[in-house]
């Protein structure tokens, strides 16, 4: 293998004998060639030295290319990478938007649903308050009707009028009847042991001196019941205690 560095200058061939007569110089005799051959030689070195330059420039780069390898399999293992979490998140958005688009049917049906339901309560809401306006409407008319055959037989009652005392000793007759008690078919009786009456009515002073007043009743329409008096009772039954000489009479 040829040595760059120290090329060998080319073999010549051997001289030839000169012709016998002196024949005159003509263009590319031996100076042309040397001097040619040197020009050859000089391009050569250059040639050689620039050889040289790239093959360094060329190993520099090698050496950078191994050193960038890593980080260009980092790269391309990162460029992989991220092509396939864009792929993945493609498919994310993909499902998303199916996900989006089905609970948006999904509220639609809802609120359609809901909507039903709420036609339906009110409709049976209103015929509910339809049939119960109904009934009151009835009741109203019949409790009308019952006032209106109710009403001359309350315009025939008469003012009563009587005393504090006797309308207390008539109520105490009835607690005295009624406070021995009922007879019934068990072992106790039913008795009534007390007895509270309240009466409106309007109380006039006695006409007489030493009279008692009186107190009348009147139809609570023609005065308001605020403007009667209020006449208020309470009766209680006592146990009788009795004497020897009232057990030996």
């Amino acid at each position: 293998m040829p040595d760059r560095d120290n090329p060998k200058p080319p073999r010549r061939s051997p001289a030839r004998a000169a012709p016998p007569r002196a024949a005159p110089p003509t263009p590319g005799g031996v100076p042309d060639l040397t001097a040619r051959l040197e020009q050859l030689i000089a391009e050569n070195a250059a040639l050689k030295t620039k050889a040289d330059h790239l093959e360094a420039q060329l190993r520099d780069a090698a050496r950078e290319l191994e050193t960038l390898r890593p980080k260009v399999e980092e790269l391309t293992a990162r460029a992989a990478r991220f092509e396939a979490e864009a792929a993945q998140t493609k498919q994310y958005q993909q499902e998303r938007d199916e996900a989006r688009r089905a609970l948006d049917t999904l509220r639609a049906e809802q609120d359609r649903m809901i909507a039903d339901a709420v036609r339906t309560a009110l409709q049976a809401a209103e015929t509910r308050h339809a049939a119960e306006l109904a009934q009151i409407v009835r009741e109203r008319d019949e409790l009308k009707a019952r006032l209106g055959a109710t009403q001359p037989r309350l315009t025939e009652i008469p003012d009563s009028e009587t005393t504090p005392s006797n309308l207390a000793t008539s109520l105490a007759t009835v607690l005295d009847k009624l406070g021995d008690g009922l007879p019934t078919d068990k072992n106790f009786r039913v008795a009534l042991s007390g007895l509270e009456v309240e009466a409106r009515g309007v109380l006039k002073a006695p006409s007489e001196t030493g009279g008692e007043p009186t107190f009348t009743t009147i139809d609570p329409r023609s005065v308001p019941s605020g403007q009667l008096s209020l006449l208020r009772m309470q009766f209680r039954t006592l146990p009788r205690i009795t004497t020897d000489k009232d057990d030996s009479s």
